[in-house]
């Protein structure tokens, strides 16, 4: 008993020495909570919350309407990640909901990104998370919808 507890003590003590947790090898510049907490005296890393709260880094996709996934930007390359903006281009995959959102189709229109307003992140308030949204259409557009559309981001 003795010689599992002291096991058992010696795998905390190097679990928490070389910071691992599960023995999952994260991508760098992967988000989850863990790696994007800033310390202190660090320069914080900034986050867009997903619609699950989870904070992405330059996400190569990103569902914009969390409710039926129906509105997500696909192959996003960002050119900016900074605590002004991020900025990147890609394209928005819209369903088209004809005749019904469940049997539409979804319709893509190029678009450049811009997330914005840095604001703290409740959860963890040393790390800024992006609050706005802001899409311009670079080409065709969604029947109806303006050059530029802004909304909030999850948060």
């Amino acid at each position: 008993m003795i010689v599992r507890q002291c096991l058992v003590t010696a795998m905390f003590v190097l679990v928490a020495a070389t910071g691992c947790s599960n023995g999952s090898h994260q991508p760098a510049g992967s988000a989850n909570p863990t790696t994007t907490i800033s310390q202190p005296g660090s320069v914080p890393m900034l986050v867009v919350l997903d619609c699950s709260r989870m904070p992405q880094v330059r996400p190569p996709a990103y569902v914009i309407g969390c409710a039926g996934a129906n509105d997500q930007l696909t192959d996003l390359h960002w050119t900016t990640w900074g605590p002004a903006n991020a900025v990147g281009t890609g394209q928005e995959s819209l369903n088209d909901c004809t005749p019904s959102c469940a049997d539409g189709h979804p319709q893509s229109y190029a678009v450049t990104v811009v997330l914005s307003k840095l604001v703290a992140w409740s959860a963890h308030p040393g790390t800024p998370r992006f609050a706005t949204l802001t899409l311009r259409y670079t080409g065709a557009r969604p029947p109806g919808a303006r050059t530029t559309r802004v909304a909030p981001l999850p948060g």
